[in-house]
């Protein structure tokens, strides 16, 4: 008797485990939308800003997060997906930082957090987090594969367009001639183009949920608000 009530209490732990386990998305998501709007507060005021502008790393990893777990489909593929976007996006960073091409020469602050070579290893991350909010969308259009990639790459340099003078106001990077050149926005859509390619050559079987899309809506309302500031 004490043993069916011992194994009925851990039946119902485990279950109630897994359902939180199931909402963590949620959870997540919610924290990304509060730590947002407290930045667009907080950033406005320079000893809150020097409190909370450092926490930018744990916004996109929490982001990131929740980015990974928006795929549907094989454990390992998925991996597999985010190892490749993460290591281009911070491979091509790191060409960028240290001889000027694909972007202009430009140089990364202390905000982003730990760098290697002068590319901070987090700044994959944000190119896995707005690929994937994308790839939700270009699902969305029936369009031939090539034409998903170029539309997916006028996206993701359109949000870099949003991100830049914000970017360069918080001390993320500096230009060496102050804003960006236009070599830039032609690198963020070539490498946009390739990461896509790789989507729908590789790894079309995979299907992401729309919160990998409600992330990078976070994203873009936060940058469209502080550029209103600026």
């Amino acid at each position: 008797m004490h043993s069916d009530i011992q194994k009925n209490g851990d039946a119902s732990l485990m279950s109630k485990a897994r359902a939180v386990y199931m909402e963590l998305d949620s959870y997540l998501l919610i924290l990304v939308i509060a730590m947002h709007a407290w930045a667009i507060f907080a950033f406005q005021i320079p000893v809150l800003r020097d409190i909370f502008l450092p926490l930018t790393p744990l916004t996109l990893i929490i982001a990131a997060i929740v980015a990974y777990r928006s795929y549907q489909g094989g454990a390992g593929k998925v991996f597999l997906l985010f190892f490749s976007i993460f290591s281009l996006g911070f491979l091509v960073e790191m060409l960028g930082v240290n001889t000027g091409f694909p972007f202009g020469s430009y140089s990364y602050g202390t905000v982003l957090g730990p760098k290697i070579m002068g590319t901070p290893v987090i700044i994959g991350l944000n190119w896995f987090i707005l690929f994937s909010g994308i790839v939700y969308i270009l699902n969305l259009v029936k369009i031939p594969k090539l034409g998903k990639a170029l539309f997916g790459a006028l996206l993701i340099t359109g949000i870099d367009i949003l991100i830049e003078p914000v970017a360069i106001y918080l001390g993320f990077w500096e230009w060496k001639f102050i804003n960006p050149p236009a070599e830039n926005y032609l690198g963020w859509f070539t490498v946009g183009f390739i990461m896509f390619m790789v989507n729908y050559v590789f790894f079309n079987s995979l299907k992401v949920t729309r919160k990998a899309f409600w992330v990078v809506v976070i994203f873009v309302l936060f940058f469209v608000l502080q550029n209103l500031i600026l």
